[in-house]
């Protein structure tokens, strides 16, 4: 392994003996929990994340490799798209349209009302249209 001198350990990354930088894997215990939102902190202005709805306790390696597959797609709907989008080759006709049948469904189908913010306003705006 590198000489201590060229580990970074901010951003764990280190030289190897070839002179290439490499990434840090960090250690998680086997039996480590912690809390995984479903849909993620970063959508808090569109939908209700600190709802338990959308809290589960979940293994730590699991959580990882999850936040690692699915990198920016951290909704449900987005990765759901990225999941048919790698397996769409294998899948029939009809499943793959019922699949984009259910992705294309507006946000207060697909979710649980308890997770959308605004839902309010929009009811009230078809209320007033009519």
């Amino acid at each position: 392994m590198a000489e201590n001198n060229s580990l970074n350990r901010s951003d764990r990354v280190f030289v190897d003996e070839c002179g290439v930088k490499r990434k840090l894997m960090r250690f998680i215990e086997r039996t480590a929990t912690n809390i995984h939102h479903i849909i993620s902190r970063k959508e808090n202005q569109k939908f209700n994340v600190h709802d338990e709805r959308n809290k589960m306790e979940i293994k730590m390696r699991v959580h990882d490799a999850l936040n690692r597959l699915y990198w920016d797609k951290q909704t449900p709907r987005k990765q759901l798209a990225f999941m048919l989008d790698i397996r769409k080759p294998v899948l029939s006709p009809w499943v793959r349209q019922e699949l984009f049948t259910i992705l294309d469904l507006p946000d207060d189908m697909f979710y649980h009302e308890s997770l959308i913010k605004c839902k309010k306003k929009k009811n009230s705006e078809m209320s007033s249209k009519t």
